[in-house]
């Protein structure tokens, strides 16, 4: 068998490539982040995980407890039916893309703060369980870890009001979404910076 000529880039192409580099895809980094998240609330509500570490520490971001609004039929039906240990809904990750796009593109925020976000989610997984993140605790997590990276990243001053006017259904809980910002620090240890 011959071997198969290799063709090298042209320049425009190198070029081509480390744009897509140096400026990544939102949509891209919005699925990234949703499927590291979405797997984590798909495993604390595998049935063997009833008695994962972290349950308890769930309530302090537990919409119940927070009186998050729920701004769509499904969000509404899937924390009214869902416990830990029963399995998340169908079409989750779909509607956890549509939360996380709708946090994203209304706070105009960088892909690099959605990757920090995740990175301070995956901290808190760590520092409290896995069972932290469920379908109870999933939204007041991934919006305080987007607070969290905002303030981390921008050199400006960030404010809990623009988020929650801007974050689907955050705008009832804005007094929760400054304990959850406290709650989450304490448990990562304040290490925000990566």
């Amino acid at each position: 068998m011959g071997s198969r000529p290799t063709q090298t880039p042209t320049s425009s192409e190198k070029e081509d490539q480390w744009c897509c580099i140096a400026k990544p895809n939102p949509r891209l980094v919005i699925r990234s982040v949703c499927l590291a998240v979405h797997a984590h609330v798909i495993q604390s509500h595998t049935p063997k995980r009833l008695s994962l570490r972290g349950a308890g520490s769930a309530l302090l971001f537990s919409e119940r407890t927070l009186g998050l609004v729920n701004t769509s039929e499904f969000w509404s039906q899937a924390v009214a039916e869902c416990d830990i240990g029963t399995t998340a809904p169908r079409m989750l990750a779909k509607h956890l893309e549509d939360f996380i796009s709708a946090s994203y593109t209304g706070l105009s925020l960088d892909p690099e703060v959605a990757l920090l976000a995740l990175i301070l989610i995956e901290r808190l997984v760590v520092s409290l369980g896995q069972a932290v993140i469920n379908i109870h605790t999933v939204r007041p997590i991934v919006t305080t870890a987007l607070v969290l990276a905002g303030k981390s990243y921008y050199d400006e001053a960030v404010f809990l009001t623009d988020f929650s006017e801007r974050v689907p259904g955050c705008s009832h809980w804005l007094l929760s979404l400054g304990q959850c910002e406290a709650n989450f620090l304490m448990a990562i240890k304040f290490s925000v910076t990566v």
